[in-house]
């Protein structure tokens, strides 16, 4: 253990803990946190210091994050390790607000390959079960926290601009420091990601033995991440904030009370970049919810998210329509489902395993480089062959497909599907079919003109009751007769009865009823 830290690194951890007490370090200990793997890039130690202060003995409880001899290569070649050290010790410095309850653990000292924190099991945090989704609990918990976050962001860039007499951003002072780190096209493990989800699509998908659609999926799969990777990017249109990137289940660790969450803070800030923050909400709630929850909840998660951050805002000051309106929140998110959607696609595969399972694989040095760096799609397929548990989350779950209601002709933008391999080729998939098929919501007919056949690319509408069939079949409906269409912002399930002359009517099953129109778009041929 002495080659993760040196007593050396434990006298200043006391002198950075104790300050200007005089504490007199007696002796510590140091183990692994856990005899599982606890994440894929570093190694976590429990760290134990026994010190002297003024004639008292006192315990202080530490954990010790270290480049993992397995992953060191990866680490240091895409800085992640120094990326996360300088979040640590100048950015977070800098957005610190005094009055915002945390949302991650407090650093104690830095070193060149460890960081040593404050022991957040201790204090009665823990992770949740990683093979569990989170219920609905423990989501509002994880948003409230990203709301405290991003506000952090936000009250410092409003404080530094009444002080500059100018619009500032934090990206001006750090933009070097939050790159995209593994979230780009050159870089080797998001390439195998890429490329594992695309075979396990080809090879293994219900999708396999149809070659116009595995065609398809094949030519505009590598455009389809690049527009993920570009959602990650500064944005011109939305307010930006320095987002985590990286929340799957082990970076999120909660407090509970008699068993119900009641806090959540965030470690392991190495992916941390500025983006909008629908990009943070919307990757928590696809790497971590099931579908049913995330979809049905959706509305429900980002007003709790506007209000959370409302409430922050007001107390110092700041207008949050200023910075992010609840209609924009909205707008973003459905533009994030994309960015959801890729990274769960990147991040379950390698995490939706047993602790004992990880921990055999990945603990070996040349396992680590094959699946990461060389050949994710030799492993993933071993996977989806031998573990149905596995199979299921990874690949076979089809939930919803969310086509947008359009009045204006806009093209339709996203569908989303619970198995993050899956659902990435049927986001491809929609994009080929469903661009050509608009809905107009009839409605609200008074609100706007709906597009006359021939404007927008609309030619005619179809009297075909079998092309309805067809597109209904196309966009996975839960049954025959359910469709899962966008009303508004936000997907519900509709049942779909096919009427004469193109009509098709649906209701919700709660005496709402929504007569839609199917227009061929002839743009996109």
């Amino acid at each position: 253990m002495n080659s993760y830290i040196t007593e050396e690194d434990v006298r200043l951890v006391v002198g950075r803990y104790f300050k200007r007490e005089n504490a007199i370090l007696q002796t510590y200990s140091i183990q692994f946190a856990s005899k599982n793997m606890l994440g894929f890039l570093c190694d976590y130690l429990s760290l134990r210091i026994w010190v002297m202060i003024n004639g008292d003995e006192l315990v202080m409880d530490c954990f010790v994050k270290c480049i993992s001899k397995n992953a060191a290569d990866m680490v240091k070649e895409m800085k992640l390790f120094d990326k996360e050290c300088i979040f640590y010790t100048d950015i977070k410095e800098d957005i610190f607000v005094t009055g915002i309850k945390p949302w991650s653990p407090k650093l104690i000292a830095a070193f060149n390959e460890s960081m040593v924190f404050e022991n957040l099991i201790t204090r009665g945090y823990r992770m949740h079960n990683k093979l569990q989704t989170l219920d609905e609990a423990h989501t509002k918990q994880a948003l409230s926290t990203l709301a405290r976050f991003h506000a952090s962001t936000i009250i410092y860039e409003e404080k530094r601009s009444k002080e500059l007499k100018r619009p500032y951003s934090i990206n001006e002072d750090y933009a070097q420091d939050l790159r995209r780190a593994g979230y780009k096209m050159t870089n080797t493990w998001f390439q195998q990601c890429m490329l594992g989800a695309l075979n396990a699509v080809t090879h293994h998908s219900k999708y396999a033995e149809s070659k116009d659609i595995i065609d398809a999926c094949v030519q505009r799969w590598p455009d389809l991440w690049k527009a993920a990777l570009d959602l990650s990017d500064f944005s011109s249109k939305y307010r930006n904030v320095i987002c985590h990137r990286d929340l799957w289940n082990n970076n999120l660790l909660f407090h509970y009370v008699e068993g119900v969450p009641d806090d959540c803070l965030l470690v392991d800030f190495q992916a941390a970049r500025c983006h909008p923050p629908a990009g943070d909400i919307m990757m928590l709630l696809y790497c971590n919810l099931d579908p049913g929850l995330r979809e049905g909840k959706l509305e429900e998660f980002l007003d709790h998210y506007h209000l959370e951050l409302d409430s922050i805002l007001q107390r110092f000051d700041v207008s949050v329509n200023s910075i992010l309106t609840l209609e924009d929140l909205y707008r973003s998110a459905e533009e994030y489902r994309l960015w959801g959607l890729v990274t769960s696609a990147c991040l379950i595969p390698q995490t939706w395993m047993d602790d004992e399972v990880t921990t055999e694989i990945f603990t070996d040095a040349k396992n680590f480089d094959e699946i990461l760096s060389r050949d994710k799609a030799k492993f993933l397929s071993e996977m989806l062959l031998n573990d149905d548990n596995y199979k299921g989350k990874v690949l076979d779950r089809p939930v919803s497909a969310d086509v947008e209601l359009r009045r204006s002709g806009r093209a339709a933008r996203d569908a989303s599907f619970s198995a993050p391999a899956s659902h990435v080729v049927a986001h491809q998939l929609h994009r080929v079919e469903i661009d050509k098929l608009q809905y107009r919501d009839e409605t609200k007919a008074g609100d706007e003109a709906a597009p006359a056949p021939g404007d927008d690319g609309f030619t005619q509408t179809t009297d075909n009751i079998g092309e309805i069939k067809t597109l209904t079949d196309q966009i996975e409906p839960l049954h025959d007769d359910i469709l899962p269409i966008t009303v508004g912002h936000f997907p519900r399930v509709f049942h779909v009865q096919h009427g004469c002359s193109g009509e098709v009517r649906a209701s919700s099953g709660k005496g709402e009823r929504l007569p839609i129109s199917i227009f061929r778009d002839t743009s996109n041929f």
